[in-house]
């Protein structure tokens, strides 16, 4: 399988996207500089032309603007994910912009109302960062976790961008 990788600066950083067959394989955000995100990504992929990959970057840089954008359109590789993955994956794609579920209530959209703990899980090991909105998924109590660089605060900025301001605490 050839896979290529498009690098581009967005208003919230660094991302990287590893593509394959037309299909998104994984997904890197919010790096301070190039040198940062390829130490995450690694160099063993051939680096693609931005330009052939323009609508994708665009849809990312207005995205991060903060302008409403779908990147509902964009497809994700999900050949590697159980049904339970699928199904939460699928869940959380749907959740509106400037909006944010729990992760019970995320778990209850996707089937399986006692999961929280694994669809916390899912959403901590999300390949696809912004595709699948997992920014989107807060706990019970305040804003959960996220992987990305900068953790919490690019969280934040991501739902300021959004609109929100304050967090559920329940």
């Amino acid at each position: 399988m050839f896979t290529e990788i498009v690098v581009f600066s967005t208003d919230l950083g660094w991302t990287g996207i590893l593509m394959a067959e037309g299909q998104i394989q994984r997904c890197w955000i919010g790096h301070q500089n190039r040198q940062s995100l390829f130490r995450r990504v690694g160099t063993n992929h051939p680096i693609a032309a931005v330009k052939s990959h323009s609508r994708m970057v665009g849809l990312f840089q207005k995205y991060c603007s903060g302008e409403r954008t779908s990147l509902d359109s964009l497809r994700i590789d999900e050949s590697w994910m159980t049904p339970f993955q699928k199904q939460v994956t699928q869940a959380c794609r749907s959740i509106p912009w400037g909006q944010v579920l729990t992760y019970g209530q995320l778990a209850k959209i996707a089937g399986s109302p006692r999961a929280s703990r694994a669809v916390g899980s899912v959403m901590a090991n999300n390949r696809y960062p912004l595709i699948v909105p997992c920014h989107r998924v807060c706990s019970s109590t305040g804003i959960g976790g996220f992987s990305a660089p900068n953790g919490i605060a690019l969280k934040q900025s991501l739902l300021t961008n959004e609109g929100l301001t304050l967090l559920p605490t329940s």
